[in-house]
């Protein structure tokens, strides 16, 4: 579940300066706070897909990463 923190446009630098523990993330300049903790069922069903990805992807050159990990998209 998102939640609006402020309605202003926020950057990556912005992103990197938030030093206030909370998890959150920014999408199209706006910030918002993500749940401190996935559920029970939640985690059993990331850590299923999270194998077959990996079973999928032995000896590819492609990586698949478990949360949370941080990614950064650009739309330049």
């Amino acid at each position: 579940m998102r939640q609006l923190l402020l309605e202003e446009y926020y950057s990556y630098d912005d992103y990197l300066a938030f030093d206030d523990g909370f998890r959150r993330e920014i999408i199209h300049g706006t910030v918002y706070l993500m749940a401190p903790a996935a559920l029970t069922r939640h985690q059993d069903v990331s850590r299923a897909l999270f194998l077959q990805l990996c079973n999928c992807l032995e000896g590819k050159t492609c990586n698949v990463y478990h949360a949370p990990f941080e990614v950064r998209l650009n739309y330049d």
